[in-house]
């Protein structure tokens, strides 16, 4: 959380399959000010649940991607490569 605060980052991946710890960690982005939060915010999972599907409104400002497993390598590089390309000069 520090160094969100120190320095935004574009692309913030968690993976909160079974751990109660990175679930948290989602609450404490959703308390951050705006301007610190990512602004793309990639969650592994191993299913979809009542927490994963109220992140969009919760964590607002940053594009909340929510990939299940197995196929989040998949969902992970299509980010990767909108990022790359909203990276380019127009």
């Amino acid at each position: 959380m520090q160094m969100l605060l120190a320095d935004p980052v574009d692309l913030l991946v968690i993976d909160i399959t079974n751990a109660k710890d990175n679930q948290q960690l989602v609450h404490q982005l959703a308390d951050l000010p705006m301007a610190s939060r990512p602004h793309e915010l990639a969650i592994f999972s191993d299913h979809a649940d009542e927490f994963l599907t109220g992140l969009r409104k919760k964590v607002g400002g940053t594009h909340v991607h929510v990939l299940l497993k197995p196929l989040h390598v998949h969902g992970l590089l299509k980010i990767l490569r909108q990022l790359e390309t909203d990276a380019l000069p127009a």
